[in-house]
């Protein structure tokens, strides 16, 4: 019987920081099962995340292969050793005497790989949601557009902080739609990457998170409709994301606080509070849905009537006569691979309302310090337009703000997690660094 010939490569990752985490050894060896090898490696400094690469012939294999992996790789190592196996003959199938090599890397936690993974498979009850993490599109398991991430888990793409000459918010004069007053044109600087989830929060995950079913305005009015896992959780206000100002939380004066009781709150304990998991700024909202791009819509091939007419009438998942959400992820995503950041449902930001934003920082803005009108109703910004919008109000630089203890239809969001980041309390409202 022909055997499998095993060479290994490691790669040890450097740096010129003292205490970095890198592979010290790795070895590798043939498993009593047909097929499988085992990677025993030893971890200098962890924590640390680990990922691997292999190739076959001096071929590097697709990024596919990690879907075949398991044990300690592709999530956070604590321990100065770790191990795992890899099916190889779901990857390598017309060769029958490989020769295969594995590279490891060790990353950082707060510079970790593009991809992020929440699986929340155990619900409301459990202590812990395990982290995994994923080098590229092609190594999430099933690929990004598969129905796990709309319901047993949520997946989330590392954004790029800008370049130094940052990029531009708010709208040319030109623009149609434009409201002059709120979508000034400024340069604005984000020196953090961020994680964004590819995904709004659906029903199903957030059902997972809290043990009930969320908001939807479908269910609440349609009695004979049932619970729609794949569209979005609506009718969620601030004060079901991250908690109210009585507990003490009031972004961004009480900085990125949320309350434990809040489904941000609960996220964050049940994933080790390795990644604060929040809503966006503003900022990073904008940033993350223009993707590089410039114009009224990250999807030059949709018009804004199009990207406003969001499901209707397309018997999708709910019945033809209904206007409201449909399943996420249904049209194209934007460059950065994120769907949904146009239409759909209205996202909730962090930042307070603030109508003139000329006046704010260049640099990583997090909004005035708070809002509130002649009535003393405090208000919140949400970005995106909904469902229920005027085609006008689905473009990147449309700005929106409502009161944030209410809820509404076509109002969603999705989590986010600033990478790396820390607070200057010492200013007025206080200052990411």
């Amino acid at each position: 019987m022909k055997k499998c010939e095993i060479i290994f490569l490691c790669l040890c990752v450097t740096s010129l920081l003292a205490n970095t985490p890198s592979i010290e050894t790795v070895e590798l060896s043939l498993s009593a099962r047909p097929g499988e090898v085992v990677v025993n490696y030893t971890l200098a400094n962890p924590p640390a995340i680990i990922t691997a690469a292999f190739t076959a012939n001096g071929e590097r294999l697709p990024d596919t292969a990690s879907w075949y992996m398991l044990g300690d790789v592709n999530t956070i190592v604590t321990n100065s050793s770790g191990s795992f196996t890899w099916n190889y003959r779901n990857t390598v199938t017309n060769l029958e005497t490989p020769n295969l090599s594995v590279t490891l890397t060790a990353w950082t936690l707060e510079a970790p790989p593009l991809y992020c993974c929440i699986d929340l498979s155990e619900g409301p009850n459990a202590t812990a949601y395990p982290l995994e993490f994923y080098t590229s599109s092609n190594a999430v398991p099933g690929g990004v557009p598969s129905d796990t991430y709309k319901t047993g888990k949520m997946l989330f793409r590392r954004i790029p902080r800008s370049s130094d000459d940052g990029f531009t918010m708010g709208s040319p004069a030109s623009e149609s739609g434009r409201n002059a007053a709120r979508e000034a044109q400024r340069n604005v600087v984000l020196t953090h990457d961020f994680y964004l989830s590819v995904y709004e929060c659906t029903q199903e995950q957030w059902q997972r998170i809290t043990g009930s079913y969320g908001f939807s305005h479908l269910v609440d009015e349609i009695s004979t409709w049932p619970f729609s896992p794949r569209r979005p959780a609506e009718n969620v206000s601030v004060v079901n994301i991250r908690g109210s100002r009585g507990e003490g939380v009031n972004w961004p004066s009480t900085t990125n606080h949320v309350a434990s009781g809040s489904v941000a709150g609960k996220l964050r304990a049940r994933t080790g509070n390795i990644y604060l998991w929040d809503l966006p700024t503003e900022a990073q909202w904008e940033y993350a849905c223009r993707a590089g791009t410039t114009g009224s819509s990250y999807d030059a091939t949709l018009s804004l009537s199009e990207m406003a007419v969001y499901g209707r009438n397309q018997g999708l998942d709910k019945p033809p006569s209904v206007d409201g959400t449909q399943i996420v992820g249904t049209k194209v995503p934007n460059a950065w691979g994120l769907y949904d950041m146009l239409g759909n449902v209205m996202e909730w930001c962090n930042d307070w309302r603030q109508e003139d934003t000329s006046n704010l920082p260049r640099v990583n803005p997090v909004g005035p310090n708070e809002f509130t009108d002649a009535q003393g109703v405090y208000y919140r910004i949400a970005r995106g337009g909904g469902h229920n919008y005027s085609s006008g109000s689905v473009r990147p630089a449309h700005r929106n703000s409502w009161d944030d203890t209410k809820c509404n239809q076509a109002w969603g969001f999705r989590f986010s997690a600033t990478l790396g980041a820390h607070w200057d309390t010492s200013t007025t409202p206080p200052t990411l660094y």
